[in-house]
C-alpha cells in the first residue's frame, strides 16, 4: 500500500517537478519555478513581515472534521470504511440539495455535523473490515448489527437503518450460503476429517441463527414504517423456517447485550403475523366480507398457537365487528362476548371498556336496551379507575352514555345529566367530543322543555314583539345555540301563518262540499 501511494505521489508531481525537486514540492513556487522562500532570501526581505494569515483564514484553508477523519482512515488502510462513510455522507449531501433548501432535510443536523457519531460509525466499519479479512463472518455481522441499532430511535435515520438492516441479512445470508456449499463439497470429494466438519457444521449453525435474526429485524423494520404486506411476507418465510428451530429466542438489535429476552422467536413470529393481518384487514375498510373473514380467521388461528390472550380477545372483536357492519348482530353478539370473556379476566382496564363499548353498541341493534345502558354505565366506572383520573377518556364515557340516551330512551333528564358531567372534564375547545357533548346537552334540554317552549312560541306567532321577548328570554335563560331573531320570526311566523291558513281553507272546502 506505501509503495502505491508513492508511486501516485510520484505521478502527480512529475508533470510540474522533477526527482531533484519533489522534497521541496509543497512549497509555494513562482512562473519561473523558483520558490518563494527562495526569492525572498536572495532580496533580502524578511518573511516574517509579510501579512499574517488570519483566524478566518486558516479557517477557510483548514479541512473540516469529516474531511480529517476520511482522510485518516485512508492513510491508516481502511479503503472500505473510508468508501462507505464518504459514499453515505455524499448521498445525504446530495439529497438534501435536490431537495431544496425549503426541505425538511435542511432542519436535520447531517452526519457531516454529528462528529460523535461519525467517530463511532469509523470504529465499527474499522473492526468489521478487520474481520472481514479474516472470514469473521459473524463478527462483521455483529458490527454492522451494532451501527443500524444507533439508528433505531431517531426517526431522521431511518435511511440509515434501513441500509444496515438490509447489508447485515446479506452478509450472513453470503456466509451461510459459502459455508454451506464449502461443507458441500467436500463432502462430495470426500476431503475433509472429522473434526474439521465438525468446525464447519458449527460455523454453518451460527450464521444460520444470525440469518433468522437478520430477517426478524428487517420484517420488524418494515412492520414499523408501514410497510405491513413486505413485512408480512418476511414474517411468514420466517415463521416456516422456525418450526424446526423453536429453541432460537427473540434477539436484541445490539449484538453486545448480554441480557436477551427469553421469548422464542417462532411465538414472536406468530404475534407479528397476527398483529399485520390485524391492521391491514379492518372492519371499515372496503374489503368484502369473505375476504375479511377469511384473514382475520388466518389471524386468529396465529393467536391461538402463540396462546396470546389478548391477540385472541383483539381477533374476535375485529371479526365481531364485521358482522355488525354487514347487520349480523347475533353473531357478533357471541364473538363480542368471547372478547368481553378476555378483557374481564385481564388487568387492563383500557380492553375491559373497549370490550363494553363493543357489546354496548350490538345491544344497541339488538334492542337490548338495558343491557346496552348497563354497559355504557359500566364503562364510566372504569373510566374514573384509570391513572390520574383521565379527564379525556372521562368526557368520552359520558358522551357515550348521553348519546345512547337521546336515541334510544326517553330520559332526557338522564341525558342532560351525563352530558353536564361529561362537560365538566371536556377541554374548553372545539374538539369533537366537547361539540358532540354540546349538542346532546342542547338536545336533551330542548327536549325537556319543548312542551312548553312551543306553546310559548304559539302564543306569541302574531305579535312580533313577543316574539322577541321570547327570544331574549330563551337566550336569557337556556343554554341553546343561538340564531339570527329575524330568520327565527319569520320562519316561526310564516311557517304557522300558512299551516293556519291551509286548515281554514280545508275547513271552508269541507263545509262548501257538505
Amino acid at each position: 500500500m506505501t509503495s502505491d501511494s508513492n508511486k501516485a505521489s510520484h505521478d502527480l508531481s512529475s508533470e510540474h517537478i522533477n526527482n531533484k525537486e519533489s522534497e521541496n514540492a509543497h512549497c509555494i513556487q513562482l512562473m519561473d519555478r523558483k520558490q518563494v522562500t527562495e526569492i525572498l532570501q536572495n532580496n533580502n526581505i524578511d518573511p516574517c513581515i509579510l501579512p499574517q494569515l488570519t483566524r478566518s483564514d486558516i479557517n477557510w484553508y483548514r479541512l473540516k472534521f469529516h474531511e480529517n477523519l476520511l482522510l485518516n482512515i485512508l492513510q491508516n488502510g481502511y479503503h472500505k470504511t473510508y468508501s462507505e462513510l464518504f459514499n453515505l455522507i455524499d448521498y445525504e449531501e446530495k439529497r438534501r440539495i435536490n431537495a431544496g433548501i425549503s426541505s425538511p432535510y435542511w432542519t436535520i443536523q447531517p452526519l457531516t455535523e454529528r462528529h460523535q457519531l461519525l467517530c463511532e460509525m469509523m470504529t465499527h466499519l474499522m473492526n468489521a473490515e478487520n474481520f472481514n479479512h479474516s472470514n469473521q463472518i459473524e463478527e462483521v455481522y455483529k458490527e454492522n448489527l451494532y451501527l443500524a441499532g444507533l439508528f433505531q430511535s431517531n426517526i431522521n435515520d431511518q435511511w440509515l437503518l434501513d441500509i444496515y438492516l438490509q447489508k447485515c441479512l446479506k452478509i450472513v445470508n453470503k456466509g451461510y450460503l459459502a459455508i454451506k456449499n464449502v461443507i458441500t463439497t467436500k463432502l462430495q470429494m470426500n476431503n475433509i476429517d472429522k473434526i474439521r466438519l465438525d468446525n464447519l457444521t458449527e460455523i454453518k449453525q451460527t450464521l444460520k441463527k444470525r440469518l433468522f435474526e437478520a430477517i426478524y429485524h428487517n420484517a420488524t423494520y418494515l412492520f414499523e414504517t408501514g410497510k405491513y404486506p413486505q413485512s408480512l411476507e418476511l414474517y411468514k418465510q420466517l415463521q416456516k423456517k422456525l418450526e424446526k428451530h423453536k429453541n432460537i429466542l427473540q434477539p436484541s438489535i445490539n449484538p453486545f447485550e448480554k441480557q436477551q429476552t427469553n421469548i422464542p422467536l417462532y411465538i414472536v413470529c406468530y404475534e407479528q403475523i397476527c398483529r399485520i393481518i390485524l391492521t391491514i384487514y379492518q372492519p371499515n375498510k372496503e374489503y368484502q366480507m369473505d375476504e375479511l373473514l377469511l384473514n382475520l380467521n388466518e389471524a386468529l388461528k396465529y393467536a391461538e398457537k402463540s396462546e396470546n390472550q389478548k391477540l385472541i380477545g383483539l381477533c374476535n372483536k375485529q371479526i365481531s365487528q364485521v358482522y355488525q357492519v354487514h347487520e349480523e348482530y347475533e353473531m357478533a353478539h357471541k364473538l363480542a362476548e368471547q372478547y368481553f370473556d378476555i378483557a374481564e379476566r385481564s388487568n387492563d382496564i383500557l380492553e375491559k371498556i373497549e370490550a363494553r363499548k363493543l357489546l354496548g353498541s350490538i345491544n344497541e341493534n339488538l334492542s337490548k336496551l338495558d343491557e346496552a345502558e348497563q354497559n355504557y354505565i359500566t364503562i364510566i366506572e372504569y373510566t374514573k379507575l384509570l391513572h390520574n383520573n383521565n379527564t379525556e377518556k372521562l368526557s368520552e364515557a359520558y358522551e357515550l352514555l348521553a348519546k345512547f340516551y337521546i336515541f334510544n330512551t326517553n330520559k332526557y333528564d338522564l341525558a342532560k345529566l351525563a352530558s353536564e358531567n361529561g362537560l365538566n372534564y371536556a377541554q374548553i375547545n372545539e374538539t369533537i367530543i366537547y361539540n358532540q357533548l354540546k349538542l346532546w346537552y342542547s338536545i336533551s334540554k330542548s327536549k325537556l322543555m319543548e312542551p312548553h317552549y312551543l306553546n310559548m312560541i304559539i302564543a306569541a306567532q302574531y305579535n312580533s314583539t313577543d316574539m322577541i321577548d321570547l327570544i331574549k328570554w330563551k337566550d336569557t335563560h337556556y343554554n341553546l345555540p343561538t340564531f339570527d331573531k329575524d330568520h327565527f320570526r319569520e320562519v316561526t311566523y310564516d311557517s304557522f301563518t300558512k299551516k293556519r291558513n291551509e286548515i281554514n281553507q280545508s275547513n271552508s272546502t269541507h263545509t262548501l262540499n257538505s
